[in-house]
């Protein structure tokens, strides 16, 4: 019997694409009749959705205004690399030790990576390829829970690496040190893969922050 997947789960993945590459921009507040009569559904999933994005983090819920997109502030990105550069190498230590091989085999590593360096005028194919190897490092924990929390970080900083390609951030550091620390998966070397993972996401963090107001105040 095949499951269906609930139709909120859709809805959530579209109003996220539509957040990270810029048709719904920082700061908007949504219009929730026109957004369910443009994807063509009632206000009862689109709602659903939305509620899901803002447990997230990625919209915000004012009492009685609706939902809006918050601004991008550097001060949230270098939180939430922080985080990552924490939860994900421990999930990359938490997987078993022969399991190298079978990360390449899940994740098609190394056409991620080179997907990605071959579409260095295309933010969007970017931010996915980069999208798709952060969650690979994700699944390499046996966790449920901690899988799901380095997931939604992942989301999080989706629309910061989008709007970052757009002001001149270049990906090349962050896919070399994803291409050594899978290297390392590879050797069984669960430890060196971690750090070298850990330190790339804090480097990035250093780096987004800079890009972006440190706080932004006064949110309509």
């Amino acid at each position: 019997m095949f499951e269906r997947k609930p139709l909120r789960t859709d809805v959530s993945a579209e109003i996220l694409g539509r957040i990270i590459d810029g048709r719904i921009p920082s700061g908007t507040r949504i219009n929730e009749s026109h957004l369910s009569l443009e994807l063509g559904i009632s206000r009862t999933p689109l709602r659903e959705a939305m509620l899901c994005l803002t447990t997230e983090g990625t919209l915000a819920s004012d009492m009685g205004r609706g939902f809006r997109v918050p601004h991008l502030a550097g001060r949230e990105i270098s939180d939430l690399l922080a985080t990552l550069a924490v939860t994900l190498p421990a999930a990359v230590r938490q997987g078993p030790v022969n399991a190298g091989d079978d990360l390449k085999a899940h994740l098609e590593a190394g056409n991620l990576i080179g997907r990605a360096r071959m579409a260095t005028d295309d933010p969007g194919a970017v931010c996915e390829n980069i999208y798709k190897l952060l969650c690979g490092f994700c699944q390499e924990s046996p966790n449920d829970v901690m899988k799901g929390q380095c997931k939604v970080l992942v989301r999080k900083c989706l629309r910061y690496l989008f709007e970052a390609h757009a002001r001149g951030w270049n990906p090349e550091p962050l896919l070399n040190a994803m291409d050594a620390s899978l290297d390392r998966l590879r050797q069984g070397d669960r430890l060196a893969a971690a750090d070298l993972l850990g330190r790339a996401l804090r480097e990035l963090g250093t780096d987004l922050a800079q890009r972006f107001p440190a706080e932004v105040g006064g949110q309509a």
